[in-house]
């Protein structure tokens, strides 16, 4: 057995070396590498950034841990961006960035706004305040309008930055939650001393013994809160009321928070969808959004609810107006969900020449003749999340006679939609060689995660391992530990 020090000094860097040498050979196989960076400290304060890479190779999607370096000094934009800089340049992927995924903090926001030389910067000063995670900042326009345009021949210097959707939909919620009726935050307030006392009570817990366990929330989920309403509404009324809690719901109260799971249902399925790492996310964006829209209108219109759960639901549908509307702006989620053959342009009720026109214009091709042609079928399932598309139907779009990547997008967007359980990816895998340059965006536009789940995972895993026994592990250790546990299982990724 090898003793201690040569595990630490020897056997396990030479292991964290032969999995960085694969993951980097990997990446280089790869046409382009997007990114999910996001900063943590452990239990001593002790700052480090992470980094996940992103990728398809011979169309699968795979993901890599390749960094989660300590961090010394001030949390600003131009810091981070450096130490982002370092760790690209050591796996030589500079010129293989498609996008930057992170969550919505002003710092990481500012982090892919650098100042190039001749042009005018306004972030000059960072604050102190970047330090801390500014979540506030994420409704459109509080951090660009100060900024100015950068001139396209410099574009290579700044990675195209897009913003966390998982989060944002979390600021959704919370904003909801915030600005609720008096009776439904009474209700919530209840619903959280009830778990407190029961968690905290030997005799209330040995009452609810063979129930389900009470849950609190957290900060940092908004759907723990639900999951905490669910628990305490999945115990019998007259069974609660033995526990003995400080306060006791009414019926009228455990109403409105059965109300409130109903509308939060699909917000939940919805963040568990965009948060898959092996699979497309990038196309999920906006479809979420648009279904979320009709979901609530849907049930506000059909529904008979409390007059607190509809100002509930109005508070939701601002929200996601005034936050989530920037997805279906960003270009990158538009040209993924057009190249994800399961929505194309069906989700689309409105600019649908212009999104047809953004793709061809990608390809560099003009157009000189047109004819109408309707949209292809669809195919759909019973349950399906994505249900509003079933009474959209995408207008007559005018098709292109001229050009050889144009009839490549007319021949792609007139075949038949691909079922919604389907793999994207093993559908350009079977028309690579039929549509060579779609082809080539698909890898592009859909290796972008629309979350930066993948990286926050990675601190989960980090957290374990600076266990109270291990706080004085050394910065490199720790990396060469992460570095295996994380990129260990997908040996051949």
């Amino acid at each position: 057995m090898p003793g201690r020090f040569k595990l630490t000094n020897s056997l396990i860097k030479e292991k964290a070396d032969q999995i960085r040498k694969r993951i980097t050979t990997n990446m280089h196989t790869a046409n382009y590498i997007c990114f999910t960076i996001d900063l943590w400290s452990n239990r001593q304060m002790k700052a480090f950034l992470g980094i996940n890479g992103h990728y398809i190779n011979n169309w699968e999607m795979h993901s890599a841990m390749i960094a989660c370096n300590r961090f010394i000094g001030r949390h600003t934009g131009e810091n981070i961006r450096n130490e982002f800089d370092k760790v690209v340049s050591t796996y030589n992927l500079e010129n293989k960035i498609a996008c930057v995924i992170s969550d919505n903090a002003s710092n990481m926001v500012k982090t892919f706004k650098v100042d190039i030389p001749g042009f005018k910067n306004s972030l000059d000063g960072d604050t102190e305040s970047d330090t801390e995670c500014d979540e506030t900042d994420d409704k459109v326009g509080n951090d660009d309008e100060n900024l100015e345009t950068v001139d396209v021949e410099h574009e290579s210097f700044f990675p195209k930055h897009l913003r966390c959707y998982a989060r944002s939909q979390q600021l959704v919620v919370r904003d909801a939650f915030k600005n609720c009726g008096r009776e439904l935050k009474k209700a919530l307030t209840k619903a959280a001393s009830i778990v407190n006392h029961v968690r905290r009570s030997i005799t209330a817990t040995e009452l609810l013994e063979g129930e389900k366990r009470l849950q609190t929330a957290t900060v940092t989920r908004w759907n723990s809160q639900l999951m905490m309403v669910r628990s305490v509404l999945s115990v019998d009324a007259k069974k609660l009321e033995e526990v003995n809690a400080p306060v006791k719901l009414t019926s009228f109260e455990r109403k409105l928070l059965n109300e409130l799971c109903e509308v939060l249902k699909p917000f939940e399925f919805a963040t568990t969808i965009v948060q898959k790492e092996k699979s497309v996310s990038a196309s999920l964006a906006i479809p979420t959004t648009l279904q979320l829209k009709h979901n609530l209108k849907e049930l506000k219109n059909t529904a008979k609810l409390e007059h607190q759960t509809v100002k509930f639901i109005d508070i939701l549908e601002e929200s996601i107006d005034s936050r989530l509307i920037r997805y279906e702006q960003e270009d990158e989620y538009v040209l993924a969900t057009m190249l994800d053959p399961r929505f194309k342009l069906d989700w689309c009720t409105q600019n649908f020449s212009k999104h047809e026109d953004l793709l061809v214009s990608k390809l560099r091709q003009t157009s000189v003749t047109e004819c109408e042609e309707t949209s292809p079928p669809r195919m759909v399932s019973k349950g399906d999340f994505f249900s509003f598309m079933d009474n959209v139907r995408s207008p007559a779009r005018k098709r292109h006679q001229s050009g050889k990547t144009t009839c490549e997008v007319e021949r792609y967007l007139s075949e038949p939609y691909i079922h919604r359980n389907d793999d994207s990816l093993k559908y350009w895998s079977s028309h690579s060689k039929v549509s060579p340059g779609l082809a080539e965006f698909a890898s592009k536009y859909l290796t972008i995660p629309c979350t930066s789940a993948p990286v926050e995972r990675l601190f989960s895993i980090a957290g374990k391992i600076f266990r109270p026994d291990r706080c004085r592990m050394n910065d490199e250790t720790f990396h060469n530990l992460i570095m295996i546990k994380c990129n260990s299982e997908a040996k051949n990724a």
